[in-house]
């Protein structure tokens, strides 16, 4: 039974890259991935400040192997760095496995406000507040970074999930933290690449002041973070 409770005004629920191209039989499919959809939509229920990142990418992509026509995988040297040969994923020009469209079971309401990242092509972008080359902020249609919005909106703490915490999800969490934001982790609202990666980054996270915690115990002590 899911207890009453609404959280705190200052407090926003972030869901990172929840698409059909991170979950099973998408181009980038996380094990398990759709398995965390309805735990966003129980945890939505409490949250009247609601953001999702969308991975989003053009065609020929810096991070597609195919466009260096490098093995997928692989790492090749770019100007900001390393940057790992993907699959084709959460392409604009697609609606198939390899499209950037958000799983068809995920509820969202009108408020909702949702940032896409990896829209350039010269750059990949892991997290919602950074790019890969740790200059470039995604932006919203009305020009603010995810931190400004977040600010403007009166955000200080941020309950977050997604796809895939080894990566985009835990790289968003971090940068949060950088950005002097309250952190939670719900560990069951994330699925990752690799187990290594995922203990990793739950490590990193919780080294930087982050918390990680499952939906269930939040639902046991809501009074961390509601009205």
């Amino acid at each position: 039974m899911t207890t009453a409770w609404t959280a705190a005004d200052n407090v926003a629920l972030l869901n990172v890259d929840p698409q059909d191209t991170f979950c099973p039989g998408g181009a980038l499919g996380v094990t398990d991935g759709d398995q965390i959809i309805p735990v966003l939509n129980s945890l939505r229920e409490h949250f009247n400040k609601v953001y999702w990142t969308q991975d989003f990418h053009p065609d020929g992509h810096i991070s597609f192997a195919s466009t260096h026509g490098e093995a997928e995988y692989s790492e090749k040297d770019v100007d900001y760095g390393k940057q790992m040969m993907w699959p084709e994923h959460a392409k604009q020009s697609a609606s198939d496995g390899t499209g950037a469209q958000f799983h068809k079971d995920l509820a969202f309401k009108a408020s909702d406000k949702i940032i896409q990242k990896g829209t350039n092509k010269d750059i990949d972008s892991y997290s919602a507040f950074l790019e890969n080359d740790k200059k470039t902020a995604p932006r919203f249609d009305n020009g603010n970074s995810l931190a400004e919005e977040l600010r403007t909106d009166g955000v200080d703490t941020l309950v977050i999930t997604g796809l895939a915490l080894d990566y985009c999800a835990g790289d968003t969490a971090l940068d949060a933290l950088t950005e002097k934001f309250n952190v939670i982790v719900i560990e069951d609202a994330t699925r990752s690449i690799t187990p290594e990666g995922r203990l990793a980054k739950i490590a990193q996270i919780v080294d930087a002041g982050g918390i990680v915690m499952t939906s269930a115990a939040l639902q046991r002590n809501p009074q961390l973070i509601a009205a």
